[in-house]
């Protein structure tokens, strides 16, 4: 869970993906783009909204499969290599 309304790519949510742990976090443009098929965004940071995406996710082992593969697919794009790559193609 990243509450955080402004966090771009952190090292927790990057070790949770790494584990196949689906990320419930807000949904900040950041998280848009970086959780788009392998977490769950909540409108407005609530403990009932919070509530809510936990039970999607813990209540339905086809969610939990799914979001759990994508995670460690999404981590994977994030390797030092893959970052420096992106960082060199901007010098490009």
């Amino acid at each position: 869970m990243l509450p955080s309304l402004k966090e771009g790519v952190s090292l927790a949510m990057l070790e949770a993906l790494a584990s196949g742990l689906p990320v419930i976090a807000s949904a900040s443009l950041e998280m848009q783009q970086i959780l788009e098929v392998c977490g769950v965004l909540i409108e407005g940071p609530t403990a009932t909204n919070y509530a809510k995406a936990f039970d999607t996710v813990l209540s339905n082992k086809d969610t939990l499969l799914k979001l759990s593969t994508a995670s460690v697919k999404k981590a994977r794009s994030y390797s030092w290599e893959n970052v420096l790559d992106s960082i060199e193609d901007v010098y490009k």
